[in-house]
């Protein structure tokens, strides 16, 4: 064989290379598949305005949406890679879901929760962030064992209920967040579509929810089967700064936490002025309750009411301190 021949020979096999390892690259699989399709299922992949029907054991990108219909079910599988424990996701009918790529993170999955049902199922040893759901108003991660997520939506409430048959997870939500809630607990969580208020309930389990106030250490509430937690946020009417007012009171109703704050500034800023709130959540009445914490802003702090930016900056002062 000549030099010539040689190295056309090499030449040959480095080509012959390089297509293997383009062709490895090329049929890598996504990180997540749909698999045990049952009934009506379809997905909408990104940039398609079509749906079509969901294959079994088939491979989609990131940025797909995946619909159950009546009887429909279809389980969706994360895998982060080799050597990383795998977490999935089984779909019930009637449910929506969106699942992307964590934009920090290209190994980890967040799927959102729109509509219907999820159970969700990891290994001990599941990295904390490799599953994300997402909903509008809070994230559950750091899955262990299995968890069920139910939403539902309507004119007043979008209703997420969690419970954790096994194992644990995270929950972190605006001005809350469930650092560890374990097997046998079950809770539900309200928003009104404007996110102005929510309403969490512990129906089963006991678990510490951490609540802000203002300060680098929040507030933790041992919350109890029957215990409830409100949470009213509103925008003041000059500076459009957050203010949160916070109720948390267990199933016997005594000694309730309840104060409000100004988000971005340190400290509670308000205990006194939300004896009302108080008295009114503890007896039940919420309405009353949400209506005395806006009372300060729609009736004597309102710009449209005929105060003036000296007279509203005045009342907030008077409720937050010279904090606001």
């Amino acid at each position: 064989m000549n030099m010539r021949t040689q190295m056309f020979c090499s030449l040959a096999s480095v080509v012959w290379l390089a297509g293997t390892v383009t062709a490895q690259v090329v049929a890598a699989p996504p990180l997540f598949q749909l698999a045990n399709v049952k009934g009506s299922c379809e997905v909408k992949r990104p940039a398609q305005e079509a749906r079509e029907q969901a294959i079994n054991r088939k491979a989609y990108p990131f940025g797909t949406s995946v619909f159950t219909g009546l009887g429909g079910k279809a389980v969706v599988m994360i895998d982060a890679g080799p050597e990383v424990a795998s977490a999935s996701a089984m779909l019930a009918e009637n449910t929506e879901v969106h699942i992307d790529r964590n934009p920090e993170i290209a190994s980890n999955s967040v799927m959102r929760l729109i509509t219907g049902s999820t159970e969700v199922f990891a290994e001990t040893d599941t990295p904390a962030h490799v599953l994300a759901v997402d909903t509008a108003n809070f994230v559950v991660n750091n899955f262990t064992g299995r968890a069920t997520l139910s939403l539902k939506e309507d004119s007043e409430f979008q209703t997420v209920e969690i419970n954790v048959v096994k194992g644990g997870v995270a929950l972190e939500g605006d001005q809350f967040a469930i650092p560890a809630m374990r097997a046998g607990s079950r809770f539900t969580i309200e928003t009104t579509p404007d996110r102005s208020l929510s309403r969490i309930t512990c129906i089963k389990g006991e678990v510490d929810v951490a609540l802000q106030n203002g300060s680098e250490e929040p507030l933790s509430f041992p919350a109890r089967p029957g215990a409830i937690i409100k949470i009213w946020r509103q925008f003041a009417p000059v500076g459009g700064r957050q203010i949160v007012a916070v109720f948390a009171v267990g199933p016997d109703g005594k000694r309730p936490e309840c104060y409000a704050f100004a988000v971005g500034l340190p400290g509670i800023v308000s205990v006194d002025t939300a004896e009302e709130t108080a008295a009114a959540a503890a007896a039940g009445d919420f309405d009353d309750a949400a209506a005395a914490f806006s009372a300060f802003a729609d009736d004597n702090a309102a710009p449209d009411g005929g105060k003036s930016s000296e007279e509203v900056d005045q009342a907030y002062k008077e409720l937050f301190g010279d904090l606001f």
